[in-house]
């Protein structure tokens, strides 16, 4: 879940025109952000950071997830990092 909020995050500041400058910088943080917790060890201490991450964003995961047309761009731009 983090991984795919970090690649989202990461595709919308590369393909959305739209973004203002304080989206933009709220996106490069929320990355920074997300490649700390993918580095976090599993312990009890980082678990309850998991735990947290999930209950917070678990709505905004399954709409992403549920939105066909997004998962279609998102595959086509993971294949171009190649």
């Amino acid at each position: 879940m983090i991984l795919f909020f970090r690649d989202f995050q990461e595709f919308s500041i590369q393909n959305d025109y739209s973004l203002s400058q304080k989206e933009i910088q709220d996106y490069l943080e929320g990355i920074v952000r997300h490649n700390n917790m993918l580095q976090l060890r599993n312990s009890p201490e980082n678990f309850y950071e998991f735990r947290r991450f999930k209950e917070v964003n678990e709505k905004d995961y399954e709409n992403l997830l549920n939105n066909k047309k997004l998962q279609k761009k998102l595959q086509e731009w993971r294949r171009s990092k190649r």
